[in-house]
């Protein structure tokens, strides 16, 4: 599979019901985030020790609870590296429906595309794992390597 042409796509795709406003719009950020290996190497490459804290205490597979990698600001620490899933969705709900602690329900859009599909058998074949579970994973590895 290749990621850069699913990437292209995803950076193409601009669904005209998409109600999502740009930095700071994080509704979609409340959910577990299933990821390959391969993009939780490449955020983790990039995480600062407060964003690893975060991570380090965070349940790996909530249902329902802000992305520890969100900032205070409400923006995405790993924007650049974030997963092809973050990129995939895109919220149809009203702006309020996605504030912190809103009681609306959120309705988006993923893309779907042959590509998508290819990556999304990836990310079962590796055990559908999420981002901050293979993190806390990595983390667990560099600590217990002398």
């Amino acid at each position: 599979m290749r990621l850069t042409e699913l990437l292209a796509e995803l950076d193409d795709w601009s669904p005209t019901d998409s109600t999502c406003r740009g930095v700071g719009c994080n509704g979609c950020c409340r959910i577990g985030v299933l990821s390959t290996e391969a993009e939780a190497e490449q955020v983790a490459e990039v995480l600062t020790e407060a964003q690893w804290q975060r991570v380090e205490v965070a349940d790996a597979y909530r249902a329902v609870a802000p992305c520890p990698l969100l900032e205070k600001d409400g923006s995405c620490g790993v924007y650049r590296t974030r997963p092809i899933i973050c990129r995939a969705y895109r919220a149809t709900t009203p702006p309020e429906a996605c504030a912190p602690g809103s009681e609306g329900e959120l309705h988006s859009l993923i893309y779907a595309s042959p590509r998508m599909l290819e990556y999304r058998a990836v990310v079962v074949e590796q055990g559908r794992r999420t981002l901050v579970d293979w993190l806390q994973v990595f983390r667990r590895r560099t600590r217990s390597t002398p």
